[in-house]
């Protein structure tokens, strides 16, 4: 399979900021890709811009062929983007803490027209995540960190993204439930055969996981390789795998 997303020697600034400089890289479809770097590299950003949520000072996005995104009056808004296939699940889960999990899941799919559809789908997400299932008519305010990941997974799974950009998942998390999302994003992709674009802190989780990764630095790509590869690279070891 060829590749799903391209990303052609972007940048995006914040005023006078530069926070991503001439970044390129591809996504395989089928694949799980994983982006790592120190806070404040521009990984979110990243992101953002992939679903336009911030504006390309220079540079293009394609997905499946179709640029999407390139200067800020020639890109697709964030809506017909996700109507696309792709989906975000932002840093911080950002959650309808007031709603209910199963009004959650409604939310996303905003874009799903037929109600049995819609149904089928969520018995699906109670399915994969049963935590869910037992919790649908609870506030999601009442969830741990563990079951708002979860359901924040759920909630972009609901729209059947063929790319699904995780931000952060593992963040704030206990070891043993980081694991579990690990090992749900693994079928996600594996069963669901759901594209997987990942940013994550734990970057050993993340290349261990990934058939490929990018490593972010101040807002440039300066490593890319297998992820078995950046594993045992030097310098990421020592920047980020404590060694």
């Amino acid at each position: 399979m060829g590749e799903i997303l391209k990303i052609d020697d972007i940048s995006v600034s914040y005023g006078s900021i530069r926070a991503l400089s001439d970044v390129s890289m591809t996504v395989n479809e089928g694949d799980i890709v994983s982006l790592i770097g120190a806070n404040g590299a521009g990984k979110s950003t990243l992101l953002n811009a992939i679903v336009g949520l911030v504006p390309l000072k220079g540079g293009s996005i394609s997905f499946a062929g179709e640029t999407i995104c390139q200067t800020k009056h020639h890109s697709l808004s964030t809506d017909l983007i996700a109507r696309r296939g792709i989906a975000l699940v932002p840093e911080g889960r950002h959650v309808f803490a007031d709603m209910t999990v199963e009004e959650n899941l409604d939310m996303g799919a905003f874009m799903v027209r037929d109600q049995a559809l819609i149904d089928k789908r969520k018995e699906e997400m109670y399915d994969f995540f049963p935590i869910l299932g037992a919790r649908k008519k609870q506030k999601t305010r009442s969830l741990s960190g563990g079951e708002q990941q979860m359901m924040a997974i759920a909630r972009a799974l609901m729209s059947a993204p063929r790319l699904l950009l995780l931000d952060e998942p593992g963040l704030g998390l206990a070891p043993l439930i980081v694991q579990d999302i690990f090992s749900k994003i693994k079928i996600i992709n594996e069963e669901n055969k759901v594209t997987i674009f990942l940013v994550e802190q734990n970057a050993r989780l993340a290349l261990k996981s990934s058939s490929y990764g990018y490593v972010l630095e101040n807002g440039r790509i300066v490593l890319q390789d297998n992820g078995e590869a950046l594993l045992n690279n030097e310098r990421v070891q020592k920047a980020y795998l404590g060694a």
